[in-house]
Formats: C-alpha cells, sequence, structure tokens
C-alpha cells in the first residue's frame, strides 16, 4: 500500500501541487474573516448558575457592565476652573449613548443643606458648599488624596446590551482628550484589552513558535534545507485550521489562539521525524528512499497524530464550550498537519534533486549520550526519587483563578487595576442583591444591611462598599448637619431624601433600588480576588438572611471562581479519558498488553511530576494549567510510540537489549530534538502579555523534557531487563 502511494505522488504530483496551492489560497481568504472573542464566559458550561444569576441581576436592574476609572487632577489655581472640568468631563461620559448612569465627582446639581446647587453655574463662593458636600460623603466621597496627589473616581453604568468594546473604546478617548492622566479597570475594560492582547498574540507568537523551533531543529538535523522541510507541514497546518475557523464563522478566543500555536509547535514532531529518517536512509534511489522512510515511521506518524488528537478530544468532556473548541480546532490542526506530513514531504523529497548528509556534531550527541548513561539501575533509583519529591510539591499546589490572572504584573491593565484598587478601594465589584418582604428604605431594613455591611468590614474582607443605605446616610447628615452619617429616623425623612435625590440626572440611587420590587443592591469591592476570600464573603452575606430579607451575592469574580471550580473537577475525568483512549490505541497497535503499557509508563510519571512541579513553582492550578494535563498526556505518549516501534522492528533480528539500543540509536536524536523544539516553540508564550501562557510555556517545558529522558532511559532499560521475545506473539 506504501509503495502505490508513493508511485501515486511521483506520477500525479503536479496535481497534488495545485490542489495544495488552491487549499493554502481558500485558507488565506478564511483567516481574513477570522473574529475574535474574549468574552471569558465563553468558558463557562451552559448551565453555569453563577452566570445565570449574575445576567438575571443585570436584566433585572437594566443596567449592564460597570466600569471604574479614576483621573489624576493637575494643580488648579481657581478651584472653579477645577469643577467645571470635572463636570464637563462627567458630562461628556454621561451623554454616551452606551452610559446608563456615572457616580463621579461633578454630578449636575448637588445639595447644600435642602439647597440645589448646579456644577455648571457653580461660583467661586460654592466652592466651600461643594467642598463640604463631598467631604460629608466619608468613604464615597469621589474625591480622594492619596501621596499628596488629587485623584477623582468615576463609577460608570453601562446600558444593557451595549457594545462594551466600541463603549469602552469611547470612553478612553473621552478620558484621553480630557488631559487628565486615568487608570481604568472593570469587567468591560479587561475584556476590551483582551481584545488587543489578542490582536498583538495572534500576528506575533505563532510566527515566533515557528521561528524558535526552526532554530532548535536546525542544531539538532545539521540542514536549513531539511529543518525547513520539517516545520513546513505544521505550519500548513495552522493555515488551514484558521482558515477553517474564518470560514465556518468561528471566533478566536483566548483559549482557541492557542490552536494554531498547538499545531505549529507539536505538528512538527512528524515531520521532524520523517526527515530524520528520509536521510539515513538517502540512496540514489529516491522513491525506494520515501517508501522505505514511510514503512518505517509511517504507521508511528499516524500513532502520533492520533494520540496527540486523543489527548486534546478529552478536554470535550469538562463541558466548557471554549474548551471544547480547542479541543476540536486544536485536534483539526494536528490532523491537518499530520495529513500535510504525509503529502507534503513526500511531494517535495521526491521533487528535490540533491539533499547533502550531514554528520551529527558534538552537540548532537551531547544528550543521547547523557541519556543512556542513566540505564539499569540509576534510572530506577532516579524515578523513585523524581515521584516521591513531586509528591511532595502537591501539597503545595494552589486551586486559584480570577480575571487578574490573564495578565502580567508588567502588563499597562495589571498595573492600571492596581492604581484604581489603591485610589478608589477596589477594580472589581461584586454585588449583594437584597430581597425584602417590605419596603427597602424600611428603617428595619436598612438596620440589617448595614449591620452586614459592618461585619464584612470588621472581618477585613472588603476595602469599600456602595449602598442607597450609606448614600442616604450622608444625604441625611448634609441635610440635617449632623456630625456623623446615620441613616433617617424616620420613612418620612427616609422619602423626602430619596425624592430629592432621584432629581439629579444620573442619581446616585438609579442603579441600586428598585422599590416597587422590594429589591435593592450593594457594590462590595473584595479585598482581593482570591476564591477564599470570596467564599467568606459569599458566606457572610448569605448567613444573615432571614424570613424577612434574603442576601445574595453575584458578580464577574464568582463566575470566574465557580468556572474555575467546575473545569478542575471534570478535568479529572478528561485526563482519565485521555489516559485510557491512548491506552487503547497502544494495544491495538502493538497488539501486546506489556508493550502498551510500559509504553504508558514515562508519561505516567511524567504527570506525577508536573503536579509536583507546580506546587513547587506557584503555579496555580486553574483551568488553563489544568488542561495541560490531557495535552501532556497525547503529546508526550508520542516518544514512547517511536521508541517502541523501532523497538519492536528491531527486535526481529536482534535480542531485546541489541533491539533496545539498536532503536534508541535511531530514535534518540529526533525524540531530543522534537522534545526541545516543542519547549522552546511554545518559548514564544513567554513573550505574551497574558499570565496563562506564560505558565502553559513553562509546563510544557516540564513535561516535554520530562517525558523524552524518561522514555530514553526507562524503555530501553524494561525492554532489554524484561522483553525476551517478539512483543508481537
Amino acid at each position: 500500500m506504501v509503495k502505490k502511494f508513493v508511485e501515486l505522488l511521483s506520477n500525479k504530483k503536479r496535481i497534488f501541487f495545485a490542489i495544495l496551492v488552491l487549499v493554502n489560497l481558500f485558507a488565506l481568504f478564511g483567516v481574513l474573516r477570522i473574529r475574535i472573542n474574549p468574552d471569558i464566559t465563553a468558558l463557562l458550561p451552559l448551565d453555569s448558575p453563577a452566570n445565570k444569576a449574575y445576567k438575571e441581576m443585570e436584566k433585572t436592574f437594566d443596567s449592564g457592565d460597570q466600569l471604574i476609572f479614576v483621573v489624576e487632577i493637575p494643580q488648579y489655581n481657581d478651584e472653579t476652573e477645577k469643577f467645571k472640568a470635572l463636570r464637563e468631563l462627567q458630562s461628556q461620559l454621561e451623554n454616551l449613548e452606551a452610559v446608563s448612569s456615572v457616580n463621579g465627582p461633578a454630578p449636575r446639581t448637588i445639595f447644600a443643606g435642602l439647597r440645589a446647587i448646579k456644577l455648571e453655574e457653580i461660583t467661586a463662593e460654592d466652592i466651600p458648599l461643594l467642598k463640604k458636600f463631598l467631604s460629608n460623603l466619608g468613604e464615597l466621597n469621589p474625591l480622594i488624596e492619596n501621596d499628596g496627589k488629587s485623584y477623582a473616581s468615576f463609577n460608570i453604568f453601562l446600558n444593557p446590551g451595549a457594545d462594551y468594546r466600541k463603549a469602552v473604546k469611547e470612553i478612553e478617548d473621552i478620558f484621553g482628550n480630557s488631559g487628565f492622566t486615568y487608570y481604568g479597570s472593570g469587567n468591560a475594560f479587561l475584556q476590551k484589552k483582551l481584545v488587543d492582547y489578542l490582536l498583538v498574540i495572534i500576528s506575533i507568537i505563532p510566527p515566533l513558535a515557528g521561528f524558535l523551533i526552526v532554530l532548535v531543529f536546525r542544531s539538532q538535523i545539521g540542514s536549513t534545507k531539511n529543518t525547513i522541510l520539517s516545520i513546513f507541514p505544521a505550519g500548513l497546518g495552522a493555515l488551514w485550521t484558521v482558515g477553517f475557523m474564518g470560514w465556518t464563522g468561528k471566533e478566536l478566543s483566548i483559549l482557541t489562539i492557542l490552536a494554531p500555536i498547538f499545531t505549529i509547535v507539536m505538528g512538527s514532531a512528524d515531520g521532524i521525524h520523517f526527515m530524520s529518517h528520509f536521510m539515513d536512509n538517502l540512496n540514489e534511489d529516491r522513491v525506494g528512499t520515501v517508501e522505505k522512510t514511510l514503512k518505517g515511521v509511517g504507521l508511528p506518524m499516524i500513532m502520533t497524530t492520533l494520540t496527540t488528537i486523543a489527548g486534546f478530544l478529552s478536554l470535550l468532556v469538562t463541558g466548557s464550550s471554549a474548551l471544547s473548541q480547542l479541543a476540536i480546532y486544536a485536534s483539526l490542526g494536528i490532523g491537518f498537519a499530520g495529513v500535510a506530513t504525509w503529502i507534503f514531504l513526500p511531494l517535495v523529497t521526491l521533487q528535490i534533486k540533491k539533499f547533502d548528509k550531514v554528520e551529527p556534531k558534538p552537540i548532537n550527541t551531547f544528550l543521547p549520550t547523557a541519556v543512556s548513561k542513566l540505564w539499569g539501575k540509576r534510572v530506577m533509583a532516579f524515578a523513585i526519587i523524581y515521584i516521591l519529591t513531586a509528591v511532595i510539591g502537591f501539597k503545595y499546589i494552589v486551586i486559584e483563578f480570577n480575571q487578574l490572572d490573564f495578565f502580567k504584573k508588567s502588563t499597562q491593565v495589571a498595573k492600571s487595576f492596581e492604581k484604581v484598587k489603591e485610589i478608589n478601594g477596589g477594580g472589581m465589584p461584586l454585588f449583594a442583591v437584597i430581597n425584602t418582604s417590605k419596603d427597602p428604605l424600611d428603617l428595619k431594613t436598612a438596620g440589617e444591611v448595614l449591620e452586614m455591611e459592618k461585619k464584612l468590614k470588621e472581618e477585613g474582607l472588603v476595602n469599600k462598599i456602595i449602598s442607597v443605605y450609606d448614600v442616604m446616610g450622608y444625604l441625611n447628615k448634609n441635610a440635617y448637619n449632623l456630625s456623623s452619617p446615620a441613616y433617617p429616623k424616620t420613612i418620612g425623612i427616609a422619602n423626602l431624601l430619596f425624592m430629592l435625590a432621584s432629581k439629579q440626572s444620573g442619581n446616585p440611587l438609579s442603579n441600586f433600588l428598585l422599590r416597587d420590587q422590594n429589591l435593592s443592591r450593594i457594590m462590595v469591592f473584595p479585598k482581593d480576588l482570591k476564591g477564599e476570600t470570596l467564599q467568606k464573603i459569599k458566606e457572610t452575606i448569605t448567613g444573615l438572611s432571614n424570613e424577612d430579607i434574603k442576601f445574595s451575592v453575584v458578580g464577574v469574580p464568582y463566575v470566574t471562581k465557580e468556572m474555575n471550580d467546575s473545569i478542575i473537577n471534570k478535568q479529572v475525568n478528561s485526563m482519565l479519558f485521555a489516559i485510557v483512549m491512548v491506552f487503547v490505541m497502544l494495544l491495538l497497535t502493538f497488539r501486546n498488553f506489556l508493550v502498551s503499557i510500559f509504553a504508558t509508563i514515562p508519561i505516567g510519571i511524567t504527570l506525577v511530576g508536573m503536579f509536583g512541579f507546580m506546587g513547587f513553582l506557584r503555579i496555580p492550578l486553574n483551568i488553563t494549567t489544568a488542561t495541560m494535563a490531557s495535552i501532556t498526556i497525547g503529546v508526550g505518549i508520542d516518544y514512547a510510540i517511536h521508541y517502541s516501534s523501532y523497538y519492536r522492528n528491531k527486535l526481529k533480528d536482534n535480542n531485546s537489549p541489541e533491539a533496545a539500543k539498536k532503536a534508541f540509536m535511531a530514535t534518540s536524536k529526533p525524540i531530543i530534538a522534537n522534545a526541545f523544539g516543542l519547549a522552546i516553540g511554545m518559548s514564544a508564550l513567554f513573550v505574551s502579555p497574558l499570565k496563562i501562557h506564560m505558565f502553559m510555556a513553562s509546563l510544557m517545558w516540564f513535561t516535554m523534557v520530562s517525558s523524552s529522558v524518561m522514555t530514553l532511559a526507562l524503555l530501553p532499560t524494561m525492554y532489554s531487563k524484561l522483553m525476551r521475545k517478539d512483543p508481537q506473539n
């Protein structure tokens, strides 16, 4: 069959080349149609309770995402000009079509006693009254002094259904043109920045990964021509994958953007094995050389492609839409790369007239020689120490994931978020929703809510809280010149103050109170976004519910927490599914239970080591890093397949120790080149602005080096000592 296939390629090469050209042109047009979706909720299971609760709250209160911006106020000689400039800025924000309301330092009207002052008409005589009004707001005061500098904070609520990307751009344009130095935060702000970063990643990371792999393969193969040929099919696979996504209307998300990168890095494995064995078999009979090469590595190439696909497809059991799409498109890319390798490389090697044999340099033989010295008792001792050390690292594993984990601390987004948190008391709010059997402004209800706020602050769980009840307390203080804020003592006064506040354009109560539905909500800024903190806040708030009042808490941080918790649990099933699929494939290929077991041992040890490595380096176990277990199984098993296949062939004419040695000599160089090629290729992710990509690159380094070394050290030892017959018998 292989002979007929090679003859077909040789006789119909023009047709096959024409087909390749047309497919590539079609894929290029598809790339131009690709869209980007940075929404983290795409990572959620379709039945996510936290996301449903958050969306329901937004719908009920008729509000969309909220943004928090902080501006640094320069020195003004005229205080009137300062407040007019702030009013002009806030007015521009309020006039945006996408904006529902703005709570900021310069509302259209403020109250001094029972007198209303319009900021557009403010005079020098009004400045003391305005300052007193703002200072009496206490921690709700949007004018903040910090380290000798003055800042103003703006809480911006978007309309439901607003295009947040367009809205954030318009808001940033207003702040940018205002002359103020500004810092932004909030879910919509982070997602807009994520779009910008993803555009940079898709344009820079894949080419950089390809370039790095070329350098590694070139150092091992010794020929630039052979190196480029080895990687080219993987590049075609990546192009076809992104083109297919474009033509089918699929979007690039924070995870699916990895599909073309995985394709380039992992899809190059078959190419280097083909070219390495092609050069070993090279003689004057070119058709015979290609035929012999495919007979030697054809089945392992198919198997490694299928096992890598199996590793990715195991992510389908997580229930996450984005992980499922990553599984599908990465698998598709690996499959495309495999097809391209089977067609493109035989075509090209049949066509190119001259290939120069390159003698291996000392650096190319150093690592195989070093690994071979581990054979025997040394590798057994090494494996035991390796496993015991990794198990110790398990206790340091942290399960953590939040939106800030997307970004490196060095990025402008992370710095901006931290500045907003420092000045404003928080950058990503939670919402406590209060459902009562009475009027939300009822004195008893207000007392219970304020008691809940007090408890959250006393336990050190929050930095800041904004609520209707706090605002009413400060309005009451200003209206009646009280010494400290206090909620009105009668419902009549509460109604009066509420009526006065409601007359303001973009009044501070409009997004927090639905009296006709007996609903209110408060904005809570947690001290941090760690899962433990979020859980304690939830327990504190919901634990105060009774027959008359029900507390619940929602927010994007809870959405990400639930997403991570649910997928981490399901990832165990994904990993087991990957192991079973790979083992069944090995069993069907080798038709020998013992060989199949032996082949899975190196990757099993590597998985144990990976989790220990994560613990020691404090790499959090989350939705992205957990996927590396399944991917590692599918990719790392490739080395055992190539080695075991060669061992079986050599065992026909040699005893077991000799067959193990010859298999090592034939496969060690391409296996090591591929392992370091994958690791160094994935190192392109280190330049990504996203922290999760850096973690994945680190884990790829560890798992590829570990699985290749374990394969080349353990399998020769086990086969030499434990296998005495042809494993086909």
